[in-house]
């Protein structure tokens, strides 16, 4: 399972989903500086987030797996944290699926419409109740939770690349 995982990068995106270094470039960028960079923030964002969406689609692949396993050996431990890293996926996926469409007609309007007001990326992470950052920690803590129960050196495996 570990080669297909894209390896995450968590301080990038938090810095992109930052409201104070964000609010810095506005303040300190020209107009025209400042939409240049948002185009790349967003371009960026899109690329982290799908990353996060792309683990995120095999980890839930694999926790179905071994709840349908844990049916058949009656492990309800396993069968337990294997649903609870599904729901934390499929959330992160719903989620991260709607994030990146606002950011990709974000990125449309910037560059066919430059006169319209430029939008600011850290808005995105939280969307009522569901936050993109936090959304992905309970998947790590959730697939981390499987793999100690599954044993072997699953875990460590994980911890890596998670």
């Amino acid at each position: 399972m570990c080669p297909y995982l894209h390896r995450d990068n968590p301080e990038r995106l938090d810095e992109l989903l930052d409201h104070v270094l964000e609010g810095n470039l506005l303040l300190n960028l020209g107009h025209k500086q400042f939409r240049k960079e948002q185009l790349k923030r967003i371009r960026l964002a899109q690329e982290f987030i799908a990353q996060r969406a792309h683990n995120a689609k095999f980890l839930q692949q694999w926790g179905d797996a071994e709840c349908e396993k844990s049916r058949k050996t009656r492990d309800k431990e396993v069968r337990a944290a294997a649903r609870v890293l599904v729901r934390a996926c499929t959330e992160y996926r719903i989620g991260a699926l709607w994030i990146q469409y606002q950011l990709h007609i974000w990125y449309i309007r910037m560059t066919l419409m430059p006169f319209l007001p430029i939008p600011q990326i850290a808005r995105l992470r939280r969307i009522d109740s569901f936050d993109l950052l936090h959304s992905y920690l309970n998947i790590k803590n959730a697939a981390e939770n499987l793999a100690s129960l599954c044993g072997g050196d699953c875990r460590e495996k994980l911890v890596e690349v998670l």
